[in-house]
């Protein structure tokens, strides 16, 4: 009986690992990889990994220091689905670095927008468009470089 029961579960074993694998980002559909995230792996995409120690009476800019300094945080991983984690350093105004960072001589340029608000006070529609259409190709650019990296 032990020795019966010992292959039924050698034998589901076997069958479940050759069943059909997760999709994976950059080899698969994205819809057929949001369609096997669950609702937990969708909620921490969106809300991102949060801010260790930090209570809210101060700012987070600047805790993922080791992978992007000056960044405002991270999305969480999901492996199993190939989506990698994702450091955030956007912001109203464009992109938030330290331009400068230690034990490194490069210098770490971002483009820098006035907000919105500070456009809309001029009353120059031309000039908000044109910000607009900057903003647009700075963003296109941005897609086509994180596709390039997926590939």
């Amino acid at each position: 009986m032990k020795k019966q029961l010992f292959y039924l579960l050698l034998a589901a074993g076997v069958l479940s690992a050759c069943g059909p694998a997760a999709p994976q980002l950059g080899k698969d559909s994205v819809e057929d990889v949001i369609g096997a995230m669950t609702l937990e792996e969708k909620a921490h995409l969106v809300i991102g990994t949060g801010m260790v120690g930090t209570s809210g009476d101060s700012t987070v800019i600047g805790t993922t220091k080791k992978l992007v300094p000056g960044a405002a945080g991270t999305t969480y991983p999901i492996p199993r689905l190939g989506i990698p984690a994702i450091v955030l350093a956007d912001g109203p105004a464009g992109l938030r670095i330290d331009p400068i960072r230690e034990g490194d001589s490069a210098t770490y340029y971002c483009t820098h927008f006035p907000i919105g608000t500070l456009l809309a006070s001029t009353w120059n529609q031309d000039l908000v468009e044109e910000v607009g259409k900057s903003l647009v190709m700075k963003c296109w650019n941005m897609v086509r470089m994180f596709y390039w990296l997926l590939l």
